[in-house]
């Protein structure tokens, strides 16, 4: 996943969204064998990516016609082309790369319980300091903790203990450390 994020400039969010995924395929099922592991994660960052309207048609077809950016109209994302190329790149890396794409995509599909709008912890540390949290103490420097949370999310998330552990449990934890 860190590789395929890395070498098609895929956003944060869909790295995080494609480990949470990922996790819960594994242990959900204890039998696959670790040979299937990039094919899986490879699919579960085209799943991510799918899913979170990274690339659909209506923003390509805007990005060709505005020539660099795509604005879709129920969101405030903009999309470069260069990203739509690395998506489009990155869709074909996998094509390529994987045998029975279609087989893999629907096993991870139904492991995930066709759920692909779970949110991770890095969604829930987002959507917390976006909104604000209440903290007692006025001197609170909100840049400070939530860089610091960001920062030891990309430090655990690695960590096979992680999984023991529910997304929201693990973005709260890493807010209540910060204290």
């Amino acid at each position: 996943i860190y590789f395929l994020s890395n070498k098609f400039n895929l956003s944060e969010m869909i790295k995080y969204k494609a480990i949470g995924s990922m996790d819960q395929i594994y242990l959900n099922n204890k039998d696959i064998p670790i040979e299937y592991i990039e094919t899986i994660a490879s699919i579960c960052i085209l799943l991510a990516t799918e899913f979170n309207d990274c690339c659909s048609n209506s923003k390509i077809n805007k990005a060709n016609s505005q020539n660099r950016y795509a604005i879709n109209n129920n969101s405030n994302v903009n999309i470069k082309k260069e990203d739509i190329n690395n998506l489009k790149s990155l869709y074909q890396y996998i094509k390529n790369e994987t045998k029975n794409l279609m087989y893999w995509q629907t096993y991870c599909l139904k492991d995930l319980d066709y759920n692909l709008g779970k949110y991770s912890a890095y969604d829930y540390l987002n959507l917390f300091f976006d909104l604000g949290i209440v903290f007692t103490d006025k001197k609170t420097n909100f840049l400070n903790i939530s860089e610091s949370c960001f920062n030891l999310l990309e430090l655990i998330i690695t960590k096979s203990n992680i999984c023991k552990y529910n997304q929201y449990l693990i973005a709260m934890s890493l807010i209540y450390i910060q204290f």
